[in-house]
């Protein structure tokens, strides 16, 4: 699925400080908003999972951290991760340092089958680092090649976080303010 090189270079932006922690985005969103019996996949956790273990201490009770190559660790990493169906999937700062457009394609695919019927996947994509070399647009318009819904979630970031979800079924509530995407994706 993934390249070797593609995997090295992924693994090598794995970080435990700066935008990983309790002020890390996508973590503190689940943690301020989401009910503590879903369950949750921390999809590219890092060599640490810091934002699983996070969640955990915050008494969310089905996490589970799933990482690839070097970074794999079966103490903290579950290897059975991707054979299972989640609540809720996040990927915090993953989409951002894919190595190709491929490679996220891959990933995206990977994600939707992750997501049970009423699932959501939240993602971000900062401005930088960004080793695809892709405008916020044009991964928003690949994202919805991928997830029927697509919203934007309001936040004072200089990238982008978005919900996604397979399911198109109205009144799935959500408590962020969330800007609804229009036919031609602004």
């Amino acid at each position: 699925m993934y390249k070797k090189g593609e995997i090295e270079a992924a693994n090598k932006t794995s970080r435990a400080t700066k935008s990983v922690g309790k002020f890390a985005l996508l973590p503190r969103l689940v943690r301020e908003n989401e009910d503590k019996e879903l369950t949750i996949l921390d999809y590219g956790a890092g060599k640490e999972a810091i934002h699983t273990e996070m969640l955990r201490r915050y008494k969310f009770h089905n996490v589970t951290a799933w990482e690839f190559g070097d970074n794999f660790d079966s103490s903290i990493h579950d290897t059975e991760a991707l054979t299972r169906q989640y609540d809720l999937v996040f990927a915090s700062n993953v989409l951002n340092v894919q190595q190709s457009e491929k490679m996220l394609r891959a990933t995206l695919e990977q994600v939707s089958s992750l997501l049970n019927l009423k699932g959501r996947f939240f993602c971000n994509f900062p401005k930088e680092p960004n080793h695809l070399g892709l405008f916020l647009d044009e991964v928003e318009n690949i994202l919805q090649e991928y997830f029927p819904k697509v919203e934007r979630i309001k936040r004072k970031y200089s990238g982008r976080i978005w919900m996604c979800s397979n399911s198109t079924i109205p009144g799935i509530p959500y408590p962020i303010n969330v800007m609804p995407m229009t036919p031609n994706g602004s």
